[in-house]
């Protein structure tokens, strides 16, 4: 986890979006249908915000507008893309891409690939949290045993969990002030074996809910798929 103030428990309404250069060669333009399947990668489904030439330079970046989008801070989505590689590329590039080419017009879109770079669907127009979060659903179970439904109840409660070491933080903040006050003696003494037990059974806590996160966000590939 990331501290306590943003531990990865809690999820971060913001999705962390790349080029989609960065995931070379795997998905690169052009590539062809032999290719695609020798490349089929059995990690992770793709979701790609195919966005649109700015109208002119005094616009706004064309990229940014799904990173302000409410629908992309939705605690829904975030939880459903961190099963996802979440991509961004231009109209122009997408209309050569061979996997995306069928879309470009669509732009603003989102498009769900599944880990053999076909694509499942394609979201255009007003973007809507739960048709998103729907989309992302129906891909994942197309080739995972993973249920995204389930995934964002037990992300709730490893959130829910959170919150009582958060508590449990503050009385450490609090047996600090009180230890700051005695003087060397036994009473100090055992103040501070106190606060050691209680700061280990807090920092336990942390790997356990980190180990059950990861393990939340393993993807589990069908059989024969």
């Amino acid at each position: 986890m990331r501290g306590r103030a943003s531990a990865s428990s809690r999820p971060e309404f913001a999705i962390e979006w790349r080029g989609i250069t960065e995931l070379a060669p795997a998905t690169t333009t052009g590539m062809t249908e032999e290719e695609a399947v020798r490349a089929h990668r059995h990690d992770r489904p793709l979701l790609v915000y195919i966005y649109p030439d700015a109208a002119s330079e005094e616009d706004e970046d064309p990229r940014v507008a799904v990173e302000e989008d409410r629908a992309f801070r939705d605690e829904s989505v975030v939880v459903g893309a961190r099963l996802f590689d979440c991509v961004r590329i231009s109209k122009e590039d997408a209309r050569e891409d061979r996997a995306l080419k069928s879309h470009a017009g669509s732009a603003p879109c989102l498009v769900f690939v599944r880990p053999d770079f076909s694509p499942d669907r394609c979201l255009s127009g007003r973007f809507h949290a739960g048709r998103i979060f729907s989309a992302m659903h129906d891909t994942v179970e197309m080739d995972y045993e993973n249920c995204l439904r389930q995934t964002l109840k037990q992300q709730g409660k490893l959130a829910e969990a959170l919150v009582k070491v958060l508590q449990q933080g503050e009385a450490l903040a609090e047996m600090d002030g009180k230890i700051a006050g005695q003087k060397d003696g036994p009473r100090r003494k055992q103040l501070e074996e106190k606060r050691a037990a209680l700061a280990e059974e807090i920092r336990a806590a942390e790997e356990t809910l980190k180990a059950q996160e990861n393990a939340l966000y393993e993807l589990k590939p069908k059989q024969g798929t």
